[in-house]
Parts: C-alpha cells; structure tokens; sequence
C-alpha cells in the first residue's frame, strides 16, 4: 500500500489511498502517512484544493483490523507505561489525524469516492467539503457489526450534516447504502 501525494500545476493535490488488496484499509505505517500528506497539503501555500480518493473499487475501509488493532493496543500500552509520545515514528493520533479528526485544513477538501467508503472511510468523508460518487458507491458505518464504536468523528459529525434518523440508520445498522440512497440523503453532492 501507499499514499500518493501529487500536486499539478493547477493547485491541486491528489492523494490517492492505494491498498486495494485490502479495500484500501491502512494500517499504523498507512495512517501515518495519511496524516503526514494532510500536514503537508496544509503547510503548502501553493496548494489551494485536495482530492482524497482510492483505488480499485474502494474509496477507503479505515483501520486494517488484522494489523492495527494490535498495533494500536501494543502502542498505547507502552505510552501509559513508559510516558512516551510516539514509538518508532508512529504517534497514537495518527489515525484520528489521518481521518480529518483535529486537523486544521482551511482549504477545501473534495472527497471522490469511487468505490467502498465504510468505517473510517465515513470518518475521513465527514471531514471533506465537497463529496462527489461513483453510481457504485457504498456507504457504511461498519463498526457495529464488529462490537466497536466509530471513534474518527462519525458519530459526532454525521448527525450534524444529515437529518438524525438517517444519520441514526447509518450509526446502528452497519448496512450498505448505494450512493443513489446516500445522494438523496444528503450525505453527496453529486453522483457522477
């Protein structure tokens, strides 16, 4: 997997999550590197506007379960233990930071999603400005389906940008929506 960064002489930089093996869930090295780009797209004058997208069918699925739930459990760990901040480069708000949760971006961020956007993908989709999707998109909050809570911002942020019984359907029933459905609930701008 990688995060590719791109800028082009137009201003705008593309950041593409690429782990299609995985339906493009990141682990701790991917979140890190998701954070990083979106420092980097904030540092940069020269960069106006951000498209965040995936490849393969998935826009993005959030946290590898099989890697980072250890890893993350491992790390926070040590940091209680040891008082330390960050383990071999890794900070424990990687992952929050990656998703758009307590990053300071004051330029527009465009979500082009053209595949599977669940768990933390709705996460990082509720921090984005302008969301335009694929007639094949699907949408979901997964981690009720798992016993976990969505703890990227998606239960905070989705009921203040849709209406709350349909943000409700998206936080209990873990279901895919079509991106037709999630168009006429308010949650795209556009579906292309």
């Amino acid at each position: 997997m990688a995060i590719h960064y791109e800028k082009g002489d137009d201003h705008i930089v593309v950041i593409t999550i690429d782990r299609p093996e995985a339906r493009n869930a990141a682990d701790m090295e991917h979140f890190k590197a998701l954070r990083e780009a979106w420092e980097r797209f904030g540092a940069d004058d020269d960069a106006w506007v951000a498209i965040i997208t995936g490849v393969e069918g998935s826009f993005f699925a959030g946290a590898d379960l099989k890697t980072y739930v250890p890893a993350i459990t491992k790390l926070q760990k040590r940091i209680s233990e040891e008082g330390i901040s960050e383990i071999d480069g890794f900070r424990l708000d990687d992952g929050v930071k990656a998703v758009l949760r307590n990053v300071e971006l004051y330029k527009p961020v465009i979500a082009a999603v053209n595949g599977f956007c669940t768990a933390g993908g709705m996460e990082m989709l509720g921090g984005t400005d302008i969301r335009i999707a694929c007639p094949e998109a699907k949408f979901a909050v997964m981690e009720p389906k798992r016993g976990l809570f969505a703890g990227g911002g998606t239960t905070v942020r989705l009921p203040r940008q849709i209406a709350w019984p349909l943000a409700m359907e998206f936080l209990l029933c873990a279901d895919l929506i079509p991106a037709e459905r999630a168009y006429k609930m308010g949650l795209l701008n556009a579906v292309v």
